[in-house]
């Protein structure tokens, strides 16, 4: 008789933990699948967003490299340096010196200077300043991903949402036909010049 009451016993805690061996795996696939999704959902390639871009900008805007003023502080910019965008992806307007919003045929010209890594060129000399004064701004359900650029060293930052494609700006002729595009619209490199 004990030995029946032993075994319904074991048989019922048995039951009572296959539901919960069953809630662990679930729980356990769903993690796994919303990390891997999460992890994709986070990064968009450069050719895709500027393919879906709601609209596209370049600009021209004041040193990062300063403490963030009253104005920018209020509009939301947080930590003590400047950002040319909020953590929620809203530009800070506030050093923002010249801005243009590209037309449909701009936009191309811009993506074949952008996405024509073909033809193997000479690597820009590059020096180690990194004083970003402009940048290509892409707008896609109200918040901004942006492309920042130096033109003096030849080095590049972007939104880490921002999947850049292979050859990306590698070239001198990339850096040159890209700074004459900014030029050509009154986005000029030294930033004082206001006139455009």
């Amino acid at each position: 008789m004990r030995h029946i009451k032993r075994l319904v016993l074991l048989e019922t805690c048995s039951q009572q933990r296959k539901p919960l061996r069953l809630i662990r795996k679930i729980i356990l696939i769903g993690l796994l699948l919303y990390a891997g999704s999460s992890a994709h959902a986070q990064k968009d390639s450069l050719s895709a967003l500027f393919s879906s871009a709601d609209k596209i900008e370049i600009l021209s805007h004041q040193d990062l490299y300063l403490p963030a003023t009253t104005g920018e502080l209020r509009q939301g910019i947080n930590g003590h340096w400047r950002s040319l965008a909020d953590a929620s992806g809203n530009l800070n307007t506030c050093i923002v010196v010249r801005r243009l919003e590209l037309k449909e045929q701009e936009k191309r010209s811009l993506a074949k200077i952008l996405f024509d890594t073909s033809q193997p060129g000479i690597p820009p000399d590059k020096a180690s300043c990194f004083l970003p004064h402009q940048a290509i701004v892409m707008y896609r359900k109200g918040k901004c991903f942006l492309i920042d650029l130096c033109f003096d060293c030849r080095r590049f930052s972007s939104s880490e949402q921002i999947l850049l494609p292979n050859g990306f700006l590698l070239t001198d002729e990339q850096w040159y036909k890209l700074e004459h595009f900014f030029i050509a619209r009154g986005i000029r490199p030294n930033i004082e010049d206001k006139s455009g």
